[in-house]
């Protein structure tokens, strides 16, 4: 059993991972579970690089319809045309904020995850274009999400990466979603064959 915790906006979320089904529950903020001295002040609670994409715009219609009240999230990529557009056309509210973001410059990278206190990425290849967003998110004390399904670099950046975030209270979630979903219900499957 693992439960992993986050404050956001004030509140405490708890994800705990029995061997399968994963839960995740709100509850009022408590004092084991400190901002780990990170800013809290930030101008986005989530931002979402990569929204121009494939995946990035599915993630825009999510948000649109389903982030909770309060959530102050913004979409980043190389294009401000491109990120007005994606939000119209995915009905995301007027409120929702735009960062334009670069992998290539790593001045932009620190003022996008400056800004959040989540930074959640589509842009692929990850061992192209990830390691720099990796690093930025820890230079500035940004916790870290991400849909790759490349584990040669997650291994990599847990090799180079995790003790410096570990360090900072930065909490770096590959995998977590798109491109990881065969292999995470491969293993369910063999987990609960092998049960039987």
């Amino acid at each position: 059993v693992t439960t992993e915790c986050y404050v956001v906006r004030g509140r405490v979320g708890c994800c705990t991972l029995f061997s399968p089904p994963a839960t995740f529950t709100w509850g009022p903020r408590r004092a084991r579970f400190p901002a780990l001295g990170r800013p809290m002040n930030r101008t986005y609670d989530i931002v979402l690089h990569g929204a121009t994409g494939y995946a990035g715009r599915h993630a825009v219609d999510h948000l649109a319809k389903h982030a909770p009240e309060g959530i102050r999230w913004a979409v980043a990529g190389r294009n401000e045309d491109k990120l007005k557009s994606t939000l119209k056309e995915r009905g995301a509210p007027d409120s929702t904020g735009i960062v334009v973001a670069d992998s290539a410059d790593p001045a932009s990278l620190d003022a996008m995850c400056g800004s959040a206190r989540t930074l959640v990425t589509t842009v692929g290849p990850f061992f192209q274009y990830g390691t720099s967003v990796v690093e930025a998110c820890i230079r500035q004390g940004t916790d870290y999400v991400d849909i790759t399904g490349e584990t040669p670099w997650v291994r990599g950046l847990i090799d180079r990466l995790q003790e410096e975030a570990v360090a900072k209270g930065v909490k770096l979630v590959p995998l977590a979603g798109f491109d990881s979903v065969p292999s995470d219900l491969g293993a369910f499957m063999c987990a609960r064959a092998l049960q039987r």
